[in-house]
């Protein structure tokens, strides 16, 4: 599979080179899902029944989980089947939502749907993939310890921008974004509780759980891959958690948390 993209990628056309090699790809093999694209201001990958819009140029962070089944991957990634999942009526707070994967596989069960993205490329899909669905919205900030601004560090990756240090493709040149603490996001959008949080912030989840305050999510799921300045911060999210009243869970890169009644 990583042979023919990457040969791809070097023929002709990127975009539809890569598409096509995708498309090939989704069809090889029944663990794969089926998957068309279609181009234009973004590139928009059709699979089970759904439609993804995502950033041009496509990149490769998201060659494997596309033919996978983009929105099936995500939902399973964030998940612990009976213990740490988005139940009927959750109230989800999706921060660091790219382009809406993990909102699209749970805003058929949650009650509201909440998505954090600061990248205006990444934004703009994430109205586009939401569209539709009434209980969702869209914040364009970023989440940390403090409320304001802050500059966004780009990367050539559109799933790399970071309020600290791009791990990979790093521009040197960045863009001004709101950013809010989790509970002063409560309060702006009236959110009486929470019940489940997704966290990808590309290294700045330590800060991000910090403006949690005294609010305490039932649920927490976080990437806490080697994003931080090329570290894991794993055992820092455990302790600040289990210190929070959490009892958590690693699974790989993945953290998932809940609250101790």
């Amino acid at each position: 599979m990583r042979k023919r993209i990457r040969e791809a990628a070097e023929a002709g056309d990127q975009t539809a080179a890569l598409a096509a090699a995708l498309t090939e790809v989704s069809r090889s093999h029944r663990v794969f899902v089926e998957t068309t694209f279609e181009e234009g201001d973004t590139v928009i990958a059709r699979q089970n029944g759904r439609s993804i819009a995502f950033p041009q140029p496509p990149h490769r962070e998201n060659h494997r989980t596309i033919p996978m089944g983009y929105v099936e991957s995500l939902g399973g990634k964030y998940q612990v089947e009976g213990w740490c999942e988005v139940e009927p009526g959750d109230v989800v707070v999706d921060c660091g939502a790219y382009v809406g994967g993990f909102a699209r596989s749970v805003v058929v069960t949650a009650g509201r749907v909440v998505l954090i993205e600061p990248a205006p490329a990444n934004f703009d899909c994430c109205l586009a993939n939401m569209a539709g669905f009434d209980n969702a919205e869209v914040v364009q900030a970023g989440l940390f310890n403090r409320t304001g601004t802050m500059a966004l560090q780009m990367s050539r990756r559109d799933v790399d921008h970071s309020l600290l240090t791009p791990d990979r493709g790093a521009t040197g040149s960045s863009i001004d974004v709101e950013i809010l603490r989790l509970d002063d996001l409560a309060k702006r959008l009236k959110l009486k509780r929470i019940d489940f949080f997704k966290l990808e912030a590309e290294g700045a989840e330590i800060e991000a759980i910090e403006g949690m305050g005294s609010l305490r999510p039932r649920k927490i799921a976080i990437d806490a891959g080697p994003e931080r300045y090329g570290e894991s911060p794993m055992a820092e999210l455990i302790t600040m958690l289990e210190e929070r009243g959490y009892e958590t869970r690693p699974r790989g890169h993945t953290l998932n948390a809940v609250l101790r009644i």
